[in-house]
């Protein structure tokens, strides 16, 4: 039997799958765009692509993540490569990029601890590229992928350095002006880790296998003693992602470490999600950029 595409847009499944999205696996499978496929539904597929289709459209069905499925996942208007070694970039770390490309100063050197697929890394990099840039993972598949990332997307010169280390373990003893971090922030009993996407992404990415705050208290800690070596430029800050319900927590964690908090960002639904600690009251510029990303981040514009 001959299946068009017209077919394997209304092929049943159970839980149902969207046509959007049904139309992003046709077009990752047959390597062609949406438009094309709408225009020529009556196109037959061979036995082979129609066999892959519905082996997708079931996993899609079963809650599959879509990005893991279609192998990328657009983060600041980049396209990414993903797969289920690294976290799905979301929009809500796009403030931290935001942020970073106004504060770091010219030719300043940043870090992104837990880089993943190197979303802020490259997307930082993307926007300035005079930055001095080193993106860190403990998954060297993770590490690799990025890499991947960073050379299709900033092309063959790009001039990030990518660090194999556990959180800061094997990072060089080198200045730095921002430090920017995604951890693990989800605790080990966590019901979110059982519900979505989450199902699916890697658990070292997703949980500190404690209280939800065991990455956070390394990376300050971390922070805290490398400008102790005098290793923390300005202007100095502690950019960390956090959950929705973590701002005090990790505000208490900085503090009690000696640090200001500078700033709490809260993501488009209202909630706090990014805490910027530094070792030293900032100066008002400073918080003036902060403000600023935030409504360009609401906005939608770099």
């Amino acid at each position: 039997m001959t299946y068009s595409l017209a077919h394997a847009l209304r092929l049943q499944s159970d839980p149902p799958v969207s046509r959007l999205e049904r139309l992003m696996l046709l077009e990752m499978l047959l390597g062609k765009p949406r438009e094309y496929l709408l225009a020529h539904d009556d196109e037959p597929l061979s036995e082979q692509q129609f066999e892959r289709y519905t082996r997708f459209l079931g996993l899609r069905s079963q809650g599959h993540p879509m990005a893991y499925l279609v192998g990328k996942r657009e983060f600041f208007r980049l396209s990414f490569t993903v797969n289920q070694e690294v976290l799905i970039p979301r929009p809500e770390t796009e403030w931290l990029v935001h942020a970073a490309i106004r504060l770091l100063p010219r030719h300043g050197a940043a870090i992104d601890l837990g880089t993943g697929s190197g979303a802020i890394a490259i997307a930082l990099a993307h926007h300035r590229p005079d930055a001095r840039l080193m993106a860190c993972d403990i998954n060297p598949k993770a590490l690799a992928l990025a890499s991947r990332n960073a050379q299709h997307l900033l092309g063959s010169g790009q001039q990030i350095r990518f660090q194999r280390s556990d959180w800061w373990e094997s990072i060089p003893l080198e200045s730095l002006a921002l430090v920017l971090s995604n951890p693990p922030y989800l605790s080990m009993d966590d019901p979110h880790l059982k519900l979505g996407d989450l199902r699916f992404e890697p658990r070292l990415a997703l949980s500190d296998e404690g209280n939800g705050l065991g990455a956070m208290q390394i990376i300050i800690e971390g922070f805290v003693k490398r400008a102790a070596m005098g290793l923390i430029e300005d202007p100095g800050l502690l950019l960390i992602e956090h959950g929705y319900q973590q701002a005090e927590a990790i505000r208490a964690l900085g503090e009690r470490q000696g640090l200001y908090h500078v700033y709490s960002a809260s993501d488009l639904a209202g909630h706090p999600r990014v805490c910027c600690l530094a070792m030293r009251a900032p100066k008002p510029e400073v918080l003036d950029q902060l403000k600023d990303a935030c409504l360009t981040w609401s906005s939608g514009t770099a």
